[in-house]
């Protein structure tokens, strides 16, 4: 994975913008797709996220950004964009802000942009293949690409995820693995039948709708391609890059697992994997509140560990175990 400009990634394929209102006829049978991008003050990015959407080939995309009240310039920029289907007005967060587009989107094929993510050229072509091959899908998902900026106007690849259990619906997949929802496309069809993102989960929302996913079985074709880049920087929600500010994420992981642990109807696979997901997020909480010196904290986080799994003090030490060797391996391959 090179290095490479924002601007050779959207326009290395000799894709161009055609609007919806300008199709022919002859592309009357495509279905509609729907991009919602959530935004608030994301002035110096956000214009990056919609020219990802205008260099795609694919002839019928609307595109809805939800903004949440920007003052810095931002709704200035989407302004220059009259195609663009724009609602501005506050809203409760990032998943409060995706259900708003959910229901306003008109498109048969729902895709979730963040205003400062970006898709790869020829992506909603191939998304579109797979369902039209795949009538009985509801779901697509392709690979994904975390990528950082540089002070020289490049961007470089930091990690990709493009392996089939980050691709499916898998209880083991979803919770264990990297959830990817930006690279995940719904039809309509399936927020109707299983329901929105749950709001409360400010952080979260999108692992517990995925978990429902795999509840309600619903069938998901993988495609080899990626199909998204998620931009690594500061004011990042979850890939800042900070171990400290996946903390808010970390709490609602455990919430969220003990919310379906606490459930009578769940199967031994699904048991499975949420004990194991809090065990590891209670580690990690436990970690950071040691490592920030709130013992105190720390003792009611070990003892929350162990009230949903008796053999939680085990799991912490292989845990342990498997951070110290993966550590000395990294520190056996500089020498």
């Amino acid at each position: 994975m090179q290095s490479t400009s924002v601007s050779n990634l959207l326009t290395r394929s000799g894709a161009r913008w055609m609007p919806e209102s300008t199709v022919s006829n002859a592309a009357d049978t495509w279905p509609l797709i729907s991009i919602i991008t959530p935004c608030l003050n994301s002035v110096g990015v956000i214009e990056q996220a919609i020219a990802s959407v205008r260099c795609q080939n694919y002839p019928k995309v609307e595109h809805i950004i939800i903004d949440g009240g920007s003052k810095d310039g931002t709704l200035s920029v989407l302004e220059k964009y009259p195609d663009l289907r724009i609602i501005s007005e506050p809203d409760q967060g990032l998943y409060d802000a995706l259900n708003k587009g959910i229901r306003a989107a008109g498109g048969e094929v729902i895709g979730h942009l963040n205003s400062d993510d970006l898709y790869e050229v020829g992506a909603l072509d191939k998304v579109v293949e797979a369902f039209r091959n795949h009538p009985e899908a509801e779901a697509v998902c392709g690979g994904a690409i975390v990528f950082s900026d540089t002070a020289d106007g490049q961007v470089n690849a930091v990690m990709e995820y493009n392996k089939p259990e980050n691709k499916n619906f898998s209880f083991s997949g979803v919770l264990l693995g990297i959830p990817i929802i930006n690279a995940r496309f719904f039809r309509k069809r399936a927020y109707e039948r299983i329901g929105e993102y749950d709001s409360r989960y400010r952080i979260a929302s999108d692992r517990e709708f995925l978990i429902r996913a795999g509840l309600n079985n619903v069938i998901c074709v993988s495609l080899h391609d990626v199909v998204y880049r998620y931009r690594q920087h500061s004011g990042s929600m979850t890939i800042s890059g900070n171990l400290i500010d996946i903390l808010p994420a970390v709490r609602e992981n455990m919430e969220i697992a003990e919310r379906y642990m606490s459930r009578n109807d769940v199967s031994r696979e699904l048991e499975r994997c949420l004990k194991l997901w809090h065990t590891r997020n209670a580690a990690l909480m436990l970690f950071l509140e040691l490592s920030s010196g709130h013992v105190l904290d720390s003792a009611r986080t070990f003892a929350r560990g162990w009230r949903w799994d008796a053999l939680w003090p085990c799991g912490l030490v292989n845990l342990a175990a498997q951070r110290l060797m993966n550590a000395a391996a990294r520190v056996r391959q500089t020498v």
